[in-house]
């Protein structure tokens, strides 16, 4: 993905921006427990789109290795293999009140694992290249306007708003449109990219309204197919 950001960026010329597969898309593959003392465990998350989540969750009680590998096999036997949508709701609540009673006991500890695998759980991650392209424009060659301009692709919140444009396969936005004051004489062209027909993120490049508009939403919509095609074989060649 870095290597595709930075790729895009020497071919247009403008800033590039690439964000991660969402995720809240797919299926979790696998759930691990990891003791860190009597009272504390890691709990690990990875998703059939490769991505990771960990967090550490303290205990009511006291849970040795033996009864963590237990706990995390009960929690995987039930969970695996489940959308990580459907996650979001009271599934996992649900699947920790079937354990027996010393582990619905430690269901309350257990249930910040729904807040971990929610999407909103954490930003998604944002690649960007070719911040330099922008000093070389005209447009921005006053320092204050540069500075806020940078200072917005150095925030993957905001980063991460602008690349979603819903389910739009390509879409472009020009000036006002763009709700950033720091934006106002910018453009960007947006191109979502699909795991198996499901939206996973997108790739962006921003530039002066005078940017080639026709050129560049070829060339990310050419790159946005490459990106979904080689990210929904590796699904099925991993799985």
């Amino acid at each position: 993905m870095r290597a595709c950001c930075q790729m895009v960026a020497r071919l247009t010329n403008y800033a590039t921006m690439v964000a991660l597969p969402y995720y809240g898309n797919g299926n979790l593959a696998k759930l691990q427990l990891v003791p860190l003392g009597d009272y504390r465990v890691m709990a690990i998350m990875l998703s059939d789109h490769g991505l990771l989540r960990h967090r550490i969750i303290d205990l009511p009680e006291k849970v040795d290795a033996l009864e963590a590998a237990r706990l995390e096999r009960l929690l995987s036997e039930r969970l695996v293999g489940t959308s990580m949508d459907r996650l979001e709701d009271d599934y996992l609540l649900a699947a920790l009140s079937e354990l027996d009673e010393r582990y619905q006991q430690l269901s309350n500890a257990f249930s910040v694992l729904q807040r971990l695998m929610s999407p909103g759980a954490a930003p998604q991650r944002v690649f960007t290249g070719g911040a330099r392209n922008i000093l070389s424009q005209p447009e921005f060659r006053d320092p204050e306007r540069l500075d806020g301009l940078f200072s917005l692709l150095e925030e993957q919140n905001k980063l991460s708003q602008l690349l979603d444009r819903q389910n739009e396969l390509v879409s472009v936005a020009i000036g006002e449109e763009l709700a950033d004051r720091e934006l106002q004489d910018c453009s960007m062209v947006v191109a979502n990219y699909y795991i198996d027909g499901e939206k996973a993120g997108a790739i962006g490049v921003l530039g002066p309204t005078r940017m080639s508009y026709s050129r560049t939403v070829s060339l990310l919509e050419f790159i946005a197919g490459e990106i979904g095609e080689t990210l929904s074989q590796k699904k099925w060649r991993d799985g």
